[in-house]
């Protein structure tokens, strides 16, 4: 591929990711929950309970930014230990 035709690809593709990123913002706006919020529901509906440190894990995050103060997220303490909770949709 010539380098002008590679230049013209690389500027199409950054202008598509940037639309698509303004998009996926907008309509998280419209809705109550964040996209990191959407991301952990649709990852513990799909792979059932999680801890927090584990989503957090799968998210790339820390766990003490993980959002748990939604209302479909309940919290069961694990039998193992007391300090360890996971995370389910209710």
């Amino acid at each position: 591929m010539p380098r002008k035709t590679l230049d013209i690809a690389v500027i199409d593709l950054m202008q598509s990711i940037g639309l698509l990123v303004r998009r996926v913002r907008a309509a998280a706006r419209s809705h109550e929950l964040s996209l990191t919020e959407a991301s952990v529901m649709e990852r513990l509906a799909k792979h059932g309970p999680a801890t927090t440190a584990d989503l957090a894990r799968a998210e790339a995050m820390k766990p003490q930014s993980m959002p748990t103060h939604t209302g479909i997220v309940s919290k069961k303490f694990s039998r193992a230990s007391v300090r360890r909770t996971r995370l389910t949709v209710s």
